[in-house]
């Protein structure tokens, strides 16, 4: 079984090839502080489980990385995948004299669309943009940088389409990106929002049982992005609470005096209504009293006349 194994440290035990390994032909690199006593060595020296790496799934080959991919070969020990192409740099060195030097500069220049990035931050999945490169006249590799990572892109005057990989830490990404493939660069934006693929399920899991296997490490999410979000919903939940509390203060405000103003109407015309009834029954009552009043004073005044 082959597995992948960190650069951070080496194993104690180091073979040359599996044939040294198999006879046991190897040096050890231990790590013990020993000190003296009376009549013997007290030796203290540090524990290396080689096998835990190979309990882990993601360390077994085959091994996908968003850059590369590692697998095992029947012919030799590991073989290596570039899926997409990478700028280098060739210095060379020469002792003898060098009598003319030619410099071969292409003039095409290469134009790639903004685009956007999907996937996730901080896993091992990675996250993926796919550009589109267009040359001026002939089909030629073109360099594109981004300041995180360095690609290789074909570009053609049909536009030739790329997927470039990413190994991000944060959640919204703006990156500004340059393409070469001549003298002058032209640039472009890759922007996104990533997902955060964890849970706090997997943490805990991952320090209750060690020594499982698990596909791949609890990384924490992107604080700063979650409270940036928190605080424009924020600044949306703040403005509309102020509105509405405006809103109802002047509703508030209005309803008083208009009800104020509604209510002394109202007594007004109940007064109204109150004092016209009122004269109404008094003058229905009085009115025959009256009238049957003065018709008895003349009759009274002819009688007393005829005596």
């Amino acid at each position: 079984m082959t597995a992948l194994w960190t650069s951070e440290e080496l194993p104690y035990l180091q073979c040359p090839t599996q044939e040294s390994a198999k006879s046991l032909q190897c040096n050890f690199f231990h790590s013990c502080h020993c000190s003296p006593a009376e009549n013997q060595v007290r030796c203290d020296c540090k524990d290396q489980e080689i096998e835990k790496n190979f309990r882990k799934v993601e360390n077994i080959l085959p091994v996908t990385l968003p850059y590369i991919k590692f697998t095992s070969h029947p012919d030799f020990e590991v073989m290596a995948h570039i899926d997409q192409g990478v700028s280098a740099e060739v210095v060379v060195n020469m002792k003898e004299l060098v009598d003319d030097v030619q410099i071969v500069t292409s003039e095409e220049i290469c134009e790639i669309s903004d685009s956007n990035i999907y996937g996730c931050y901080r896993c091992n999945r990675g996250a993926q943009a796919t550009v589109s490169c267009s040359s001026t006249t002939t089909k030629i590799m073109a360099e594109v940088d981004c300041g995180v990572e360095t690609f290789s892109v074909p570009c053609s005057p049909s536009h030739e389409e790329s997927t470039l990989h990413f190994m991000l830490s944060s959640a919204r990404i703006q990156l500004n990106c340059s393409v070469t493939c001549g003298t002058k660069p032209t640039h472009f934006e890759i922007t996104g929002i990533l997902k955060y693929v964890h849970s706090i399920e997997d943490r805990m899991r991952q320090v209750n049982v060690p020594q499982h296997n698990i596909t791949s490490d609890f990384e924490w999410p992107d604080i700063s992005h979650i409270l940036e979000v928190y605080w424009q919903w924020y600044k949306i939940v703040v403005a509309t609470v102020v509105a509405v509390g405006l809103a109802l203060l002047i509703s508030y405000l209005y309803l008083t005096t208009a009800c104020n103003q509604m209510l002394y109407c109202a007594g007004n015309i109940l007064v109204t209504i109150v004092g016209s009834t009122s004269r109404f029954f008094w003058y229905m009552v009085s009115s025959p009293i009256k009238k049957l009043c003065k018709h008895r004073a003349p009759s009274e005044k002819v009688a007393t006349k005829t005596l």
